[in-house]
């Protein structure tokens, strides 16, 4: 059976998993959100001590995730970080 006759049959079915597809892709962003936000927490300290710049650079080196360097709200975590070390 192909998607398009699936669809045809079963419209409610599909749409339910259309939506439940969408909301775990939403869930799996805040998840990926998070990770790089607690990443970014822990790291620039401990860079900061070893008197290495915390740039995005620096940063994709040792974070276990650094795609999630590619979020706004990791980089406003990483850029309110850098201006509470600043000298």
């Amino acid at each position: 059976i192909g998607l398009a006759t699936f669809e045809c049959y079963y419209p409610t079915l599909c749409h339910a998993v259309s939506l439940r597809s969408q909301d775990y892709r939403k869930f799996q962003k805040k998840q990926k959100i998070v990770w790089g936000c607690r990443e970014v927490r822990r790291l620039v300290p401990e860079l900061d001590e070893l008197g290495v710049t915390p740039s995005v650079k620096n940063l994709r080196k040792f974070m276990q995730h650094p795609a999630t360097l590619w979020y706004p709200e990791v980089i406003a975590v990483l850029n309110q970080l850098r201006s509470s070390l600043k000298h």
